[in-house]
């Protein structure tokens, strides 16, 4: 579930300057709080980035073997408040039903 707060507007700087989003991720390692930030055009945008974030958390999670999508990546606004909250298993496409079957040493379908 993807939680959007507010809107558009309400989420761009004083003075028609780019706002500023934190992404803070909580998964299986903890929670890490983003100090830095960065200033992105919109919500939109801040989302597009969240996305890519959790996206490359769970490929170097892939690399390791273990894959845990229990995670979640809140972007706050500049004050704090968290504006969209997106899970980790929202953030891929998983297709595991159809699976290709396991074959032997002989390349036939198998045991």
């Amino acid at each position: 579930m993807q939680i959007i707060v507010g809107d558009r507007q309400r989420a761009m700087g004083v003075g028609g300057a780019m706002p500023h989003f934190y992404f803070h991720v909580s998964n299986g390692t903890g929670f890490v709080r983003d100090e830095e930030g960065r200033e992105l055009a919109d919500v939109g945008e801040a989302r597009e980035r969240a996305l890519h974030d959790i996206r490359s958390i769970l490929s170097e999670e892939i690399k390791g073997g273990v894959v845990d999508l229990r995670g979640r990546l809140d972007v706050a606004d500049g004050s704090g408040n968290v504006i969209v909250a997106i899970p980790f298993e929202e953030a891929v496409e998983l297709h595991v039903e159809d699976a290709v079957p396991p074959t032997g040493d002989d390349g036939r379908e198998g045991p």
